[in-house]
């Protein structure tokens, strides 16, 4: 259960890459609240029918003669697919960092970088932006449609861009959709609006 929890999280968030040992650690976090809320469930469900319903996680742990019980961990399977949408969730809306800002325990951001942390940022998803690449003397002008996270490659894609010469501001051409695949630390961006708080 945690395995299949841990490759939701994997596939829905970003992310370093991870170390073998720390997907094993991952994957034992997170089965361990699927096996937790699984027995959630069992104990309401039982509350609520007044029926027994047997855990056996904690007798397979305790009597090493008990056989698996593979029907509740393949139910338990399932319930992790819920824990890997939720952790998935916490993790790209940033819960963690956002309760320990409230309550003045750290000022840090769960982006994984500050240009990660400017372009997830809700107001800039509707801002016109532009874009310097000093080095080949260009601007450009958009909306960014879509854009790497720090772990993927560099590349940028913006919808109706205005090309100009950076140095003269004469206007080279138009277009609806441009993919800009620069080295970051070459290119300047400015955000007419940013809200970040």
């Amino acid at each position: 259960p945690g395995l299949v929890a841990f490759i939701i999280v994997k596939q829905l968030t970003s992310h370093k890459k991870y170390e073998f040992y720390e997907e094993t650690i991952y994957s034992f976090v997170l089965g361990w609240f699927s096996y937790f809320f699984y027995f959630g469930f069992l104990k309401v469900l039982s509350f609520l029918t007044s029926l027994k319903i047997d855990f056996c996680l904690l007798g397979v742990l305790t009597d090493k003669y008990k056989p698996l019980n593979f029907h509740e961990i393949l139910l338990t399977s399932f319930v992790s697919i819920f824990v890997g949408l939720g952790f998935s969730f916490a993790i790209n809306y940033s819960w963690l960092h956002w309760l320990a800002q409230k309550m003045k325990i750290s000022n840090k951001f769960g982006d994984l970088s500050v240009f990660d942390f400017v372009l997830n940022s809700s107001s800039i998803t509707t801002s016109w932006v532009v874009i310097r690449d000093l080095k080949n003397d260009l601007m450009y002008q958009g909306w960014i449609a879509a854009f790497p996270d720090s772990t993927e490659e560099n590349g940028i894609f913006l919808k109706d861009v205005m090309v100009f010469k950076n140095s003269t501001g004469v206007k080279l051409y138009e277009t609806p959709g441009m993919y800009l695949e620069r080295d970051r630390k070459d290119l300047i961006y400015d955000f007419s609006f940013v809200d970040l708080i």
